[in-house]
């Protein structure tokens, strides 16, 4: 079971994080990158059932600064599902920016050796984004 936290950066007495461990589920908690991710990691921690902690549909250029603060944040395995790095130009209706699934693998590498445990991919992400990812986790092991 995946939470993904996405309120406002008062996490300690968010309605959600409050649900969140009421429920005796295991999970990992997703939070949103742009609302103090450190924070809601430790909100989120403090629960038993919380087994890991990331970041998701995020650029990939962000995570190496995320993938620390989690890291600071916790003990728990953390988690990366980034975007392709993509980005949408509503004027011109189409996708812009670098999507390649080499440069994404490279990249993967970087977060594991940061820290991450668990790299996969969100919007825009291939099944040859994957299979990069997949080459650099073999490749720490």
């Amino acid at each position: 079971m995946q939470t993904v936290v996405t309120r406002k950066p008062r996490y300690t007495n968010n309605p959600l994080v409050q649900k969140i461990g009421q429920a005796n589920l295991p999970r990992w908690a997703a939070c949103n990158p742009r609302r103090a991710a450190r924070d809601c990691a430790v909100a989120v921690a403090r629960f038993p059932q919380t087994v890991a902690i990331g970041v998701n549909c995020t650029p990939p250029a962000l995570l190496l600064k995320l993938i620390g603060e989690l890291r600071a944040a916790t003990d728990k395995p953390v988690v990366v599902y980034p975007n392709s790095g993509e980005e949408w130009d509503a004027a011109n209706r189409c996708w812009t920016g670098d999507g390649n699934a080499a440069s994404f693998g490279e990249q993967a590498a970087k977060w594991f050796g940061a820290g991450a445990q668990i790299v996969g991919g969100c919007c825009r992400t291939r099944p040859a984004h994957i299979q990069q990812v997949a080459e650099q986790a073999c490749k720490q092991h």
